[in-house]
């Protein structure tokens, strides 16, 4: 298989993607979000928008990028609490999506609609981390 370019979006690091090199396994992004409070966000069109309003109007522009890579979500979430770790690690939501091969996860990553949709998700959340997981525990 040939390397994959990756080309990543403005200021992250190249080495933030290595792990990402495509195979032909299915795989979800999981994701806890932690999301910003009302008032000024910095982001042009969405200033008078709150955290909420912001990740409302990025997924509604990435869900379509996603679908059209043969994606799906999977589960969106609200968190109630934090059973285990930390208190101060309080997250507000959780998202899981769905891709056939992480190509297409790639894919999403470097199209330019997509790069214009996550100005929204920047603005939407204080913090967020994702996990991959194996994808085949969730292709049926």
């Amino acid at each position: 298989m040939p390397a994959l370019k990756i080309v990543p979006h403005p200021g992250r690091r190249p080495s933030e993607l290595h792990h990402l090199q495509p195979n032909g396994d299915s795989v979800c992004a999981c994701g806890g979000l932690k999301i910003r409070g009302g008032g000024p966000l910095g982001v042009r069109h969405a200033a008078d928008a709150s955290g909420a309003e912001a990740l409302e109007r990025y997924v509604d522009l990435a869900l379509p990028i996603v679908t059209a890579l043969g994606g799906r979500p999977i589960l969106g979430a609200d968190i109630e609490q934090t059973y285990v770790g930390p208190d101060d690690a309080a997250w507000d939501r959780t998202a899981v999506l769905w891709f056939p091969t992480r190509q297409a996860f790639v894919d999403m990553l470097e199209s330019p609609d997509h790069r214009t949709a996550s100005r929204h998700r920047k603005a939407a959340l204080a913090n967020w981390r994702q996990f991959h997981l194996d994808g085949r525990a969730f292709t049926n």
